[in-house]
């Protein structure tokens, strides 16, 4: 049986650094083609336990939230450390994908090339 990778689990340093490969793969490939912009969904895997502990907050405002100049969730760091960013509110999405981590919540990511 195969073995997935969730964005959901605390990743491992191999599963970080498969997802970091496979995004940066992406990116050069849309370089090749001569496209402008990559633009990748993201759930909120940190969402739902962040309002369990510190109580409710819009999810247009959790995809926002920094503590020490990091996101608090953890995949939106992670595009973050990719140059990729949410541009705006208008881009996180409700069920964009389902999710109970996020909440069934979504974030576009866009990285300019």
């Amino acid at each position: 049986m195969g073995s997935a990778i969730s964005g959901t689990s605390r990743p491992t340093k191999i599963q970080s650094k498969v997802f970091d490969s496979g995004v940066l793969h992406v990116v050069e490939l849309a370089k090749k083609l001569g496209k402008k912009y990559v633009v990748g969904g993201s759930l909120l895997p940190g969402y739902a336990r962040y309002v369990e502990k510190k109580g409710n907050i819009a999810p247009s405002d959790y995809v926002f939230k920094k503590i020490n100049n990091k996101y608090v969730d953890p995949l939106i760091e992670k595009y973050r450390k990719l140059d990729f960013i949410v541009p705006d509110k208008n881009h996180v999405l409700a069920d964009y994908f389902e999710s109970y981590a996020s909440l069934n919540y979504s974030a576009l990511v866009v990285k300019k090339i």
